[in-house]
């Protein structure tokens, strides 16, 4: 993880118990962290890495995402650790959005590999700039302007009838800046876009 004085994995999952928080993210796979969720009942979305993580799997077809299936899934995955979502990609930029469909496929074909496809499900978190008119959720509606990544989101979704997620960061506040900035994730059901 990167920071410095964090509390460990452990305490943190005490955390969230101690807060009936049973929904968690984090943004690689990180060994310790998913070591300290066995048990835990917390449900959890799992990156894939970096952008490096993306390329990787997307170029290297099936080989690459059973690896890391194997590596980071498998030895945790239920009763043990819920991961009920793998994310591929976190709010990549448009020159790597290539990447992204084909990767999710990759990772998709894997978890049917190895039996999970039925329960962990593969989609991808966008920058809130790929989506206009994002409320209500149901009426979401992807940038025409984004149509690189746009292709990405859609494909997925409607092929396997799973929610896009679309990701809002905190932003610092400015002095004399509204503080509607709240950090969300919102879901758009399968079939709720428009090109």
């Amino acid at each position: 993880m990167v920071g410095n004085n964090l509390p460990s994995p452990a305490d943190v999952v005490a955390l969230y118990r101690s807060r009936n928080i049973f929904a968690m993210r984090i943004y690689n796979p990180d060994q310790g962290a998913l070591s300290a969720l066995r048990g835990s009942a917390i449900g959890l979305i799992l990156d894939v890495g970096g952008v490096d993580v993306v390329r990787n799997l997307a170029n290297s077809a099936d080989a690459a995402a059973s690896s890391w299936v194997q590596a980071n899934v498998r030895p945790y995955y239920y009763p043990d650790v819920i991961i009920k979502y793998i994310a591929v990609g976190n709010e990549v930029n448009p020159g790597d959005a290539w990447a992204i469909l084909p990767a999710m496929r990759n990772v998709h074909a894997a978890l049917v590999s190895a039996n999970l496809a039925a329960n962990i499900k593969v989609s991808t978190a966008v920058k809130m700039d790929v989506v206009t008119d994002t409320f209500p959720p149901s009426r979401g509606v992807f940038n025409p302007n984004m149509s690189q990544q746009n292709g990405a989101h859609r494909a997925v979704p409607g092929r396997h009838g799973r929610a896009a997620a679309g990701q809002r960061v905190p932003v610092l506040r400015v002095q004399g800046q509204p503080a509607r900035h709240q950090p969300q994730l919102r879901h758009v059901p399968a079939g709720h876009h428009r090109a």
